[in-house]
């Protein structure tokens, strides 16, 4: 027997279905939680919802260092590149590709207000429905539009010096793995070369291996 929804989960689905309305126009699919939509470049915007933790326990909570967040949620935006999870994983891009198969990513709430802003569950869902709509048209579409190809991602690296959500060394070999597959192999073995100059020994490794693993001929100590 299926275990009855609770009233927050339902308040969610609520809020959910209205900014599916929303995004479905603008080419978004749904599946659970997740909406994904298929850029003409080859990369996947993904849209989910992502509701706070079981109630922890007024005793276990501490303001400001471990926060209670049930009967909230996150509304979580990315930008899957399926070259780098290629590369990286080596096995196909999912069929529907959830939050966290992305490497460029934010939230909402950040984008809005400069923070990692939550948001209540209430019983007004259509209210909260109306404000995430709102944040969506006036923030997230256009953190999610920069980025419609490859090009663009290595434009806004090149503009930054980095990726959203993503450290420089992290953010060199994602562009250096871009550079290649778009026809760029002497960028590509310069931004390896960048992203191998950090301090932390595995992540050197790591970058040695996928320049390998594309058939980059870098020798370590030119890297």
């Amino acid at each position: 027997m299926t275990k009855p929804k609770s009233q927050l989960a339902q308040n969610i689905d609520t809020i959910q279905g209205a900014v599916h309305s929303f995004l479905k126009p603008l080419g978004f699919r749904k599946k659970g939680r997740a909406h994904n939509r298929h850029t003409t470049g080859g990369l996947t915007h993904v849209v989910t919802f992502q509701m706070g933790q079981y109630p922890i326990g007024d005793n276990y909570v501490i303001p400001g260092i471990r926060e209670s967040y049930y009967g909230k949620f996150w509304v979580n935006l990315g930008v899957f590149l399926p070259c780098v999870h290629q590369v990286e994983r080596q096995r196909p891009p999912p069929d529907f590709v959830q939050e966290y198969d992305c490497t460029v990513r934010q939230r909402l709430g950040t984008l809005a207000f400069g923070e990692d802003k939550c948001f209540d569950l209430t019983s007004d869902t259509a209210a909260r429905a109306k404000e995430v709509v709102d944040l969506l048209d006036r923030f997230g579409l256009h953190f999610l539009e920069q980025f419609q190809t490859y090009q663009d991602v290595l434009c806004y690296y090149g503009e930054h010096g980095n990726l959203p959500f993503q450290n420089a060394g992290r953010a060199s070999l994602e562009a250096a793995i871009i550079a290649f597959h778009t026809g760029n192999p002497t960028l590509s073995t310069s931004l390896f070369a960048k992203a191998h100059a950090t301090n932390h020994k595995g992540f050197q490794q790591h970058v040695v291996e996928m320049a390998k693993r594309i058939g980059l001929t870098v020798a370590e100590s030119s890297l």
